[in-house]
């Protein structure tokens, strides 16, 4: 409403305006004292008003109500605030705090049955996804000193700053499991007497210990568990394990070992051998794994056959690199070496090739009539440029270069362009023709690539007690531990993965929430980085020549028969 004090129609109103009509109307106006006037459509319509109505007078920037007989100023009774952007309490809300309370006290109290309610309260946090913060923080003249709550993950994180800007993770409670976790302060020389994360009294052993206990005397700690007492290793001593398994670095001054499973997540130590067999058992594999969760060697054992299998195997002895160009170990096999599939594999290349083959009996080669065409004549002009072909002799220019000329032994045959030239000048094509080999040349490229990769472990430093010489040592060790972040569980469609959550307790009025939770899990934080690797390219309008000799002198042969006339 523009305006409720007028009795006369303003002298240009526009479109849309409205008033509440003042007393004595005259003009348009007469006789429509306390209804709303409307300009719409270029005249004056009218609405009585009912009991209830709210209106906003904009010249005097007041609220008025319709209290069924007449408008007064201000709303009795408002029993429900919506989609309010601020609300401020004793001070003013802004956009970082949209509601704000400047106040000593806070009093939450549950609606009574009598009063329609339930008799219970409960004060609800939720936040939109498992990655975000659902978290009371706790401040000292506005800087943060404690946090409790979810806070990244569905966990409950108990944090604790001295400054608001350092945070140290205190304590979590894994919502999987119930599991408590306490963190690691830093200790130093000066603050190692109060800094431990977690103290246990040291006294006498419990009279009726229950499964779950854990006690420290001074012949060292105990747990209870499974009925029975077990006394806990001492960290540096040798110790036995009947089936194991390790979540995070195994590590240990002493040796060692396994008489059982284990399973590690890492397995470390500053300097140590394998002093017997490492076996592979009946269908199982032993896999080495590289940037991005990627299998790169595996050692398999399928019940019949042990083998290794790797995307690229490169063979390198001591000193050693690990690129092609500086591979200098052996492979000895006991047994046979074949390629991956049939007439399909070369052994080198015209680039790469092998210096010498040596064999106790020579090449055996596929000649089963079955798998050719059926033998034809030899042209007489091709025969005829074999017999024009140089045979001399000649010795290697590497040879020559290392060894010097009197040294580098001295080659007979002919060379490549002088069977490819004595072909051409029979007006023939010689690489219509097996004996003649002409491969592009190929040379060694460093090349980029972007790789994903998990990132480098976390180095976190962890209090362990060491028992030495009879002496209990608080010590504070490094240790690596895999970045992981949290993700929700999806089938094959892509749809969340969701799981029941406990059973409500006996309090059925407790409002326990959902009935079903995504089902979540740990994966690798990644990262994408640019490797160098190396490759091979061909070089442009370059070629390697070579024959195939047991070729060219099958065609000498057959050319020197037909000369003889046999």
């Amino acid at each position: 409403m523009k305006d409720k004090d007028l009795a006369a129609p303003p002298a240009s109103p526009a479109e849309g305006d409205r008033y509440i009509v003042a007393g004595a109307a005259t003009g348009a106006w007469t006789g429509k004292t306390g209804q709303v006037a409307a300009r719409q459509d270029g005249v004056w319509r009218f609405y009585p008003p009912q009991a209830g109505w709210i209106a906003f007078v904009v010249d005097e920037l007041q609220l008025y109500h319709f209290n069924g007989t007449a408008w007064a100023p201000g709303v009795v009774a408002i029993t429900n605030l919506q989609n309010l952007t601020l609300l401020g309490i004793g001070t003013a809300a802004d956009a970082t705090n949209p509601f704000s309370a400047k106040l000593n006290n806070e009093l939450h109290a549950a609606k009574t049955v009598a009063e329609g309610g339930t008799g219970n309260i409960q004060v609800k946090i939720s936040k939109e996804s498992a990655a975000k913060t659902a978290s009371h923080l706790f401040q000292t003249n506005f800087s943060g000193r404690a946090e409790l709550g979810l806070t990244g993950d569905d966990n409950l994180h108990v944090k604790v700053s001295a400054d608001g800007a350092a945070w140290i993770e205190a304590l979590v409670f894994a919502a999987a499991t119930g599991a408590a976790t306490f963190g690691a302060p830093t200790v130093t020389a000066a603050s190692a007497a109060s800094g431990a994360g977690l103290r246990l009294p040291h006294g006498v052993a419990p009279t009726a210990p229950v499964n779950g206990d854990l006690w420290s005397t001074t012949a060292g700690w105990f747990v209870r568990t499974n009925g029975a007492t077990q006394q806990l290793e001492v960290y540096n001593a040798a110790a036995t394990f009947a089936g194991v398994n390790v979540g995070g670095a195994l590590t240990g001054a002493t040796a060692g070992s396994f008489s059982g499973a284990v399973s590690t997540a890492a397995l470390s130590a500053t300097s140590g051998t394998f002093t017997s067999a490492l076996s592979v058992n009946n269908g199982a594999e032993l896999n080495v794994w590289g940037p991005g969760s990627t299998v790169r060697l595996r050692f398999v054992n399928d019940g019949t056959t042990g083998y290794l299998q790797g995307a690229a195997l490169n063979l390198c002895g001591i000193g050693g690199g690990n690129t092609v160009a500086t591979v200098t170990g052996s492979l000895q096999v006991a047994g046979v070496v074949s390629p991956g599939a049939d007439n399909t594999y070369t052994l080198g290349s015209a680039s790469l090739r092998w210096s010498q083959l040596y064999a106790a009996t020579a090449t055996i080669n596929t000649s089963d009539p079955r798998e050719k065409t059926a033998l034809a004549a030899v042209p007489e002009a091709l025969l005829d440029a074999i017999l024009a072909v140089p045979i001399g002799a000649y010795q290697w220019l590497d040879s020559v270069a290392r060894k010097g000329p009197d040294q580098a032994r001295i080659h007979f045959g002919p060379t490549a362009q002088d069977v490819r030239d004595a072909i051409l000048a029979k007006g023939l094509d010689p690489e219509r023709f097996a004996l003649f080999c002409k491969d592009p040349k190929l040379a060694r490229v460093a090349k980029t690539r972007i790789v994903t990769r998990p990132v480098a472990p976390e180095i976190v430093r962890i209090e362990k007690v060491v028992i030495e010489g009879g002496r209990a040592i608080l010590k504070a060790i490094a240790e690596e531990r895999a970045v992981t972040r949290k993700v929700t569980v999806e089938d094959e469609n892509g749809a969340p993965v969701m799981r029941s959550m406990p059973v409500a307790g006996a309090d059925s009025s407790h409002d326990t929430g959902p009935a079903f939770e995504p089902l979540t899990a740990e994966i690798p934080v990644t990262e994408e980085v640019e490797e160098t690797y190396e490759t091979f390219e061909p070089v442009t309008g370059e070629f390697v020549y070579g024959l195939r000799l047991e070729q060219f002198y099958s065609l000498l042969g057959l050319a020197i028969r037909r000369k003889a006339g046999f």
